[in-house]
């Protein structure tokens, strides 16, 4: 078989508001209709090399090209955002990257016939084995107001050739346990506006070039290109997945000790404690005090964005490099010959016994449409 291409993709949403004293808050939302250009399907190019940008309803989008670099991705976001600023100070107007809703008036909402357009495609919910969800946006209204407004952290798995074996509501699980439970606890993002809509737990999309991860809020798009944590994680369990005869055991081991219904209202509800205290069975802990998920030799930290070695001790347990490099398997690994060059770990992958199967509560049998 040909060696997979792991590439990482994302479309986070962006708010604009003007500063405006007579406001109690002192600001005001401010469309993007009409300011950047773009459409679904049809964005404003702005550079061929890192991508363009396309107005989703009353935010901007960003469309970076996709990379195989989450350093190389979150450095085309920054451009983006750098040129956006620009376009929209033209209008008087500020980027708020990193809003996840925001509440606009509606007489500037009723200039815009675009501004109550929602969605396109239908997300998936992978605590109900994959199945077409009902669009949130009318109860978002009925709740809020006809001014309510989200913004997304979209991002992209995108895989040449998608595992057989791994269905995407699992993978999306998977996500869910690697890269949300960490990420809420380490951003610092509670329970908002947007949690019961568009932030619940195991949201997903299947494109044809992968999987998208629909759940995260964007206040990862702020990270510095020399640390995309949130985009390096992501590329850790995408690497998983490129990778998935070789981590096809250890990946089915976990996900069956994981009681994923409590687990998942764990999530939805933003108790990180309760959530962790569900995962007891799966939790390794080290005599450096650090305590995380361990999969292929690499233990993936459940309070924070990094990763730790369990052969390290406290004084060498340096949070590694937040890009995981690309999977090696291989025995015999030197601690003390990769101390020095940590980017360049490879990890010591176990090499699969008996077959076993992922146990699903109810087994989804994908169709054409639905990955």
């Amino acid at each position: 078989m040909t060696e997979r291409v792991l590439t990482l993709g994302a479309d986070p949403e962006i708010p604009l508001l003007v500063r405006n004293s007579r406001s109690m808050s002192g600001i005001q939302w401010f469309p993007a209709c009409g300011i950047f250009g773009g459409t679904k399907g049809d964005p404003y190019i702005v550079n061929e090399n890192y991508g363009g940008w396309l107005e989703d309803g009353v935010m901007l989008e960003l469309n970076p090209t996709p990379s195989r670099s989450s350093f190389d991705l979150q450095g085309k976001i920054q451009a983006l955002l750098g040129t956006a600023r620009v376009k929209a100070a033209e209008f008087n107007a500020e980027l708020s990257p990193g809003t996840s809703s925001c509440i606009f008036r509606e007489e500037a909402l009723a200039k815009h016939p675009s501004a109550s357009v929602f969605g396109c495609d239908p997300d998936f919910d992978s605590y109900q084995g994959g199945a077409e969800r009902n669009p949130p946006m009318d109860l978002a209204l009925a709740e809020w107001g006809n001014g309510i407004r989200f913004a997304g952290g979209h991002v992209h798995i995108g895989l040449t050739d998608w595992p057989e074996d791994l269905p995407k509501f699992i993978a999306t699980r998977l996500l869910d346990l690697l890269v949300l439970l960490p990420y809420l606890r380490y951003y610092g993002t509670g329970f908002n506006e947007r949690s019961p809509y568009y932030g619940l737990p195991g949201l997903f999309r299947t494109p044809k070039h992968g999987l998208e991860y629909r759940t995260p809020d964007p206040v990862w798009i702020k990270d510095n290109p020399s640390a995309p944590l949130f985009l390096g994680r992501v590329k850790a369990v995408g690497n998983l997945f490129k990778h998935f005869e070789d981590t096809k055991k250890e990946l089915i081991s976990l996900y069956n000790k994981v009681p994923w219904e409590d687990f998942g209202n764990s999530l939805a509800r933003r108790d990180l404690d309760a959530a962790t205290e569900h995962l007891s069975p799966i939790i390794s802990r080290h005599p450096a005090g650090r305590s995380g998920i361990e999969i292929c030799g690499r233990v993936f930290d459940l309070r924070g964005m990094g990763y730790f070695s369990p052969e390290f001790d406290r004084v060498n347990n340096t949070d590694w490099d937040p890009e995981v490099l690309e999977f090696t398997p291989r025995t015999g690994l030197n601690v003390a010959e990769i101390q020095p060059r940590l980017r360049d770990w490879e990890l010591t992958l176990n090499v699969p016994g008996e077959q076993v199967e992922f146990e699903m509560e109810e087994p989804l049998e994908e169709d054409e449409d639905n990955g």
